[in-house]
């Protein structure tokens, strides 16, 4: 059994790395592809209900296909955008083009990671509650999140220790790192909130966006609420 999972391993390595040679465009596809599956997987909750006399069929599964993905590749931009003011702040020395191959496969493992976890997501949406589904769905973004910004803690500590584009300080690159992750996880979260719902309501109509709480905060907070049956 050990061995099966080493190989499957091996053998997910050796695509991430296939893929990562691919031109830039090519990798934006694959990110787009990968988030559209597990939009897909995140609304298997709307998926197997009644629907509501305004709904839409297969409305909110099409609309988290399309949302999931502009999420991932506007945050590649922004994201990019943001490292690029942060390396000349911080004087880093990274060159731009080396730069946006490193956020590039930032996001690609990320968007790897959402399609490890959509059966997750898919077999969360089965149990039809939507507090749950809710949660789950922010907890899945995190983990993923946090797999892409180890990956680039291990990247910059690499390029740090053998020279090369990036600058050889310890603390600078740690710095970016930091601020860098940071900026990552409000770009995503903010673009996510401005673009909901994704996963759908079974007693609403469906629209393609909607504002029910004023923060994502407040939105978690509730929920929690409802889950513990508050």
């Amino acid at each position: 059994m050990a061995d099966v999972r080493d190989q499957r391993r091996m053998a997910a390595a050796r695509a991430l790395l296939r893929i990562a040679n691919l031109s830039s465009v090519s990798q934006m596809g694959v990110i787009a592809l990968l988030g559209g599956w597990f939009g897909l997987a995140l609304s298997s909750y709307a998926m197997f209900l009644p629907r509501h006399p305004g709904q839409v069929l297969g409305g909110q599964t099409f609309a988290a296909m399309v949302k999931v993905p502009v999420v991932l590749l506007a945050t590649l931009l922004v994201g990019y955008w943001i490292a690029l003011l942060l390396n000349m702040v911080l004087r880093t020395r990274i060159a731009a083009h080396p730069l946006w191959r490193l956020w590039l496969r930032v996001m690609l493992l990320m968007s790897w990671f959402l399609l490890v976890l959509s059966p997750v997501a898919l077999v969360i949406g089965l149990f039809h509650n939507y507090a749950l589904c809710v949660l789950s769905s922010y907890g899945l973004f995190a983990l993923a999140g946090a797999a892409a910004a180890l990956h680039l803690l291990g990247e910059l500590r690499m390029r740090s220790r053998h020279g090369g584009h990036y600058a050889p300080g310890t603390s600078r690159f740690l710095v970016l790192w930091g601020l860098w992750t940071l900026a990552f996880a409000c770009t995503g979260l903010t673009l996510g909130w401005i673009v909901r719902p994704f996963i759908g309501y079974a007693g609403q109509p469906f629209t393609w966006f909607r504002v029910e709480h004023a923060s994502v905060f407040e939105q978690i907070y509730h929920e929690w609420h409802n889950l513990l049956g508050h």
